[in-house]
Parts: C-alpha cells; structure tokens; sequence
C-alpha cells in the first residue's frame, strides 16, 4: 500500500460514526497479520463489521456506513501486502509501528500493533489455540504480549483470557524500544514455527491416506529446482 492509500484508510476510520474508538491503521495492520499467520480465511469482506465496530467484539452493521465499501477495498490491499510480505522468503515482514522523536532522535514504539495483533489472535482463536501450543510459541508471543498491554487505545481492548505474562510494571521507553526492534525476528520465527506445524500436519495426512501426494517423498521439489522435496520447498515458507 502507498503512504496516500494508509493515509485515507486512517481518514475513513476515523470517520465512521464512533470512529474515535475503531481501529487506529496501525492496529489493524497487527490485526490482520495475525489473521494472515493462522492461515484462515482472509477475505475483507466478512471482516469489516468487526473491524469498523467501536465496541471490540460486537459486528457493526454495515448497511449504515456509507465507508465501508472503500474500507474493504483498501483492507483487502493491506491483506494482500501482508500476505505477499509474509511469503517473500528474502523479505523480513516488519509490523506497521510508530515513530516518535526522541532528544533528537526517532524511537519505536509497537505498542498499538501489537494490541493489534493480539485481537487478531483473539478474532480467529479457533487456529491460534492449537498454534499457541507450538515449541517455543509461548515464548515468542512473550514480547507481544509485553508490549500489547501499554496500549492506550479503546478498540483494542482484549479479553484478558488472551492477555498473558502481563508486566507488573509497565516498561520503560527504552524497554519498549528494544522490544520493538527485535518484533521483525520474532515475526519471521513465529511464521516458521507455523509453517513447519502445517508441513508436518500435511505430511501426516498423506501418510494416513487423508490427503493424495501431488509428488513422490522422495521425488525432485515440485518448484524444479532439481533438489528433494524434503530438503527444499518442504522446509520453506513457499515454492521457489
């Protein structure tokens, strides 16, 4: 998406009756990668009556916002760069943060996307409850959970069942930076954890005869990169 387009993405939110309490742009960027990550359905259209309500939890109806239709088309641009960044295997996906000056310098702050992010979670738990029992996911959803808990936004309110390892104290701006700034490598291991759940979880079927193989085990990458299947597109994130 082009700066213009999040700038009147951000315009029509704001615009929509109760839209000081919707989603800011960069919360519903966390939002929707979260969706994007847990492999669900991705379409704009069904979401918008979550995404526009100002009450977390509870779907507008849409026959009375004359925006929505705008909304999904800029939505739907931001799934689509979500999901094409996510993909990328020479791309690191980076979260839409915030930049503040700070004594003559600029700081992170990933607060707002994280919350975001979290409520994303939230939206589809009927994938992320099994993701959140991955190795090593508690841990990498840690910082997500740090930083979610400084935002000051009311649409962004979470149930607290998805609200863990809240900080007894709340962190200090350089704690919230160097949080931030580590998001893009914790991302990128979220999205491989996931991606080796759903190879395994594949692979199972087709040993179980639930799924026919589109190629032999140990027959050359479908990619045709000339290499096994098990040691190239098998261990990756998307065909070559």
């Amino acid at each position: 998406m082009t700066e213009t387009e999040l700038e009147e993405l951000e315009a029509l939110l704001s615009s929509v009756e109760g839209g000081s309490a919707s989603l800011p742009v960069d919360g519903l960027h966390g939002f929707l990668s979260a969706l994007v990550m847990s492999g669900g359905d991705t379409r704009a259209e069904p979401l918008l009556p979550w995404i526009l309500s100002p009450m977390p939890g509870s779907p507008l109806d849409l026959d009375h916002v004359p925006q929505a239709r705008r909304v999904g088309e800029l939505v739907s641009k931001m799934l689509t760069s979500i999901d094409i960044e996510l993909d990328d295997p020479d791309y690191l996906f980076s979260p839409m943060v915030r930049v503040y000056p700070h004594r003559g310098e600029e700081r992170a702050d990933g607060c707002v996307w994280c919350a975001g992010f979290l409520r994303g979670m939230a939206h589809a738990w009927d994938r992320w409850s099994s993701l959140c029992d991955l190795q090593d996911m508690a841990s990498l959803l840690w910082p997500i959970h740090q930083l979610a808990a400084l935002a000051q936004e009311p649409a962004l309110e979470v149930d607290r069942t998805f609200c863990r390892t809240v900080p007894d104290r709340p962190l200090s701006p350089a704690q919230c930076e160097a949080l931030t700034e580590a998001l893009t490598r914790t991302l990128e291991e979220i999205a491989e954890r996931i991606t080796e759940h759903e190879v395994r979880h594949a692979m199972g079927a087709i040993a179980r005869g639930e799924e026919a193989s589109a190629w032999r085990e140990d027959g050359p990458c479908p990619c045709g990169s000339g290499r096994g299947f098990s040691v190239c597109c098998g261990g990756q994130r998307v065909l070559h």
